[in-house]
């Protein structure tokens, strides 16, 4: 009998440790037993020019639960995507949208955050203004080639405002001036960047949020190598149930998140 439970203990362990390299061998990174990450570094609060943000501190947790170690390499905006494409790198970190244009070239991961595009006012040059719906024959300043450009045009379209002013995707310093100068009435951006504007500018608030569109983050991967995707959606999966995610986005936003996180129940 104890000959018997001696096999059967080894047998599983023996078990065990084959479905475990068998998991573990059944994706590949460009480096073994490194994960590198394409980023730009510049899309706080994500990521910034110190390495540090939501992102980083999630792929942190991601690359323990994979046991793998993060290595970042640095790329243009504009070339980002050439990169992943090069195999210079595993994955991109750069605040991405989960926009449909881009999922014809790229995949996407589960989201790691639902969030909403949010109006952010002078207070000095617009305190009168206060609520969305006051917004109507106003003028809203967006940055070229983003979701919020999409959901400041539905807004021109529905007439909820009176004119989109468009600025150059990566010019946000000169759309905050005219807003601070009042040549803009207000400003549609992301959430965590409008929480981030308004908590480094005190002269700036937010106005409110819009509920449609939603805005789905994500991080971007090579359609060549969908094991690896599998296996980062289930790590990624596993910090959002765990609560690893929860303390990560009260660390940037000193909140709670808002819902539940929007896979923990996949």
């Amino acid at each position: 009998m104890k000959l018997f439970f001696s096999i059967c203990v080894a047998l599983s362990a023996y078990l065990c440790t084959g479905l475990n390299a068998l998991e573990k061998a059944s994706y590949s990174t460009i480096t073994p037993g490194v994960l590198k990450i394409g980023s730009s570094f510049s899309n706080p609060p994500f990521i910034n020019r110190q390495k540090a943000g939501l992102e980083v501190d999630l792929l942190n947790a991601i690359c323990k639960q994979l046991k793998l170690r993060c290595e970042w390499v640095e790329a243009a905006p504009n070339q980002i995507m050439e990169g992943l494409d090069n195999q210079q790198y595993d994955l991109i970190a750069d605040g991405l949208v989960m926009e449909e244009g881009h999922q014809q070239v790229i995949d996407f991961s589960i989201p790691y955050l639902v969030t909403h595009l949010s109006l952010v006012v002078s207070k000095l040059k617009n305190s009168s203004i206060k609520s969305v719906q006051e917004l109507r024959g106003k003028s809203v300043g967006v940055l070229s080639r983003t979701a919020e450009e999409e959901g400041a045009r539905q807004l021109l379209n529905d007439r909820q405002i009176g004119k989109m002013v468009i600025y150059p995707f990566g010019d946000m310093n000169e759309a905050l001036k005219d807003l601070e100068k009042g040549q803009i009435d207000a400003f549609l951006l992301l959430y965590p960047h409008a929480y981030l504007l308004v908590k480094e500018k005190g002269s700036l608030k937010i106005l409110g949020s819009l509920p449609k569109p939603i805005q789905k983050m994500a991080f971007g991967f090579s359609k060549r190598n969908p094991e690896f995707l599998a296996a980062f959606n289930r790590a990624l999966q596993q910090v959002q149930r765990d609560g690893t995610y929860a303390k990560i986005y009260k660390k940037w936003f000193h909140e709670a998140p808002a819902e539940e996180s929007p896979n923990s129940r996949r």
